[in-house]
C-alpha cells in the first residue's frame, strides 16, 4: 500500500512538474485557439452553406442573337479605298490595327485584288473600328489617315500591321519618314480633330451593319455613291472570289 502511494506521490509530482513548464502551457494555450477557430470556421461554413442554398435560382442569359446578314445599305463618300473604286464588287472590313486577327486579312485580301480575273471588278474598303481595350488602336488610325493625308493611306495600313508588336507613340514617324512622308505634316495631321470624327462615323456605321468584333468583313455591289452588301460568311481569297463572281452575274 505505502508503495503503491509512493508511486502515485511520484507520477503526481511529475506531471505538476510537467505542467508547470511554460512552453507546454503556451502549447497548450495554442492549442485551444486553433480549436476555437476552427469551430468558428466550420460555423461560418455552415451559415454560407445555407445562404447559397435558399438563394432563389438565377435565371439563365438569355443566348445572343446571331449576328445580322445583311443586305445593309451605306454610303460610298469618305471611304478609304484599295483598287479601282469605281469597281462594281466591294470587300469591306471594319478593322482594328492592334487586333492581331485583322492583320490576318492582308494576305486574303490582296490574293483577291491581284487576282487576274478580279482585276477592276473589286476594291477593298478600310473602315475604322478601334476597340477599347487597344490603347494603340487610336493612335495607329490616327497615324494611317494622316498619311492618307499624302496618298500612303494603305502604306502606312501595311506598316503598322507588319510591325503590330511594336505600335507605340514615337514609332508612327518613324515609320512615316520610312514611307518617304513629309514628318512634319504628318505630325501635325496626325492631330487634326477631324479624324476623332471620322473614325466615329466608321464605327457608327459599322454599329448599324452589326459590327460585334474585329475584323468584320462584308462583300456586296458598288451602284453610284451606294454600297450594298452582306456579312461573308468565310475568310478566304477563294470565298471572296466567288462571290464576287456571282455578284456581278446577277
Amino acid at each position: 500500500m505505502n508503495r503503491t502511494l509512493g508511486l502515485f506521490g511520484t507520477l503526481a509530482i511529475t506531471c505538476l512538474a510537467a505542467c508547470a513548464d511554460p512552453e507546454i502551457s503556451k502549447l497548450a494555450s495554442d492549442l485551444a485557439v486553433i480549436k476555437q477557430q476552427q469551430t468558428e470556421t466550420l460555423q461560418k461554413l455552415n451559415a454560407l452553406e445555407t445562404a447559397v442554398k435558399s438563394r432563389p435560382a438565377q435565371p439563365a442569359q438569355a443566348a445572343q442573337p446571331p449576328a445580322p446578314q445583311g443586305p445593309f445599305t451605306i454610303p460610298a463618300k469618305n471611304s478609304t479605298v484599295l483598287g479601282d473604286p469605281k469597281a462594281p464588287a466591294v470587300i469591306i472590313a471594319w478593322s482594328d490595327f492592334q487586333c492581331p486577327f485583322c492583320s490576318k486579312i492582308l494576305p486574303i485580301v490582296d490574293e483577291t485584288l491581284k487576282d487576274p480575273e478580279m482585276k477592276g471588278k473589286v476594291s477593298f474598303v478600310f473602315k475604322q473600328y478601334p476597340l477599347p481595350f487597344h490603347k494603340q488602336a487610336v493612335p495607329a488610325a490616327r497615324a494611317a489617315l494622316a498619311a492618307g493625308r499624302q496618298g500612303k493611306f494603305f502604306e502606312m495600313h501595311d506598316k503598322i500591321f507588319a510591325n503590330q508588336q511594336q505600335l507605340a507613340d514615337d514609332k508612327y514617324a518613324v515609320w512615316a519618314k520610312e514611307l518617304g512622308l513629309n514628318v512634319s505634316k504628318f505630325e501635325k495631321d496626325m492631330a487634326d480633330p477631324a479624324f476623332e470624327a471620322q473614325i466615329k462615323a466608321d464605327m457608327e456605321e459599322g454599329a448599324k451593319v452589326g459590327v460585334r468584333g474585329t475584323p468584320s468583313l462584308y462583300v456586296g455591289t458598288k451602284s453610284g455613291d451606294t454600297y450594298t452588301f452582306n456579312r461573308a460568311n468565310e475568310r478566304s481569297a477563294e470565298y471572296f472570289k466567288r462571290t464576287v463572281k456571282e455578284l456581278l452575274k446577277k
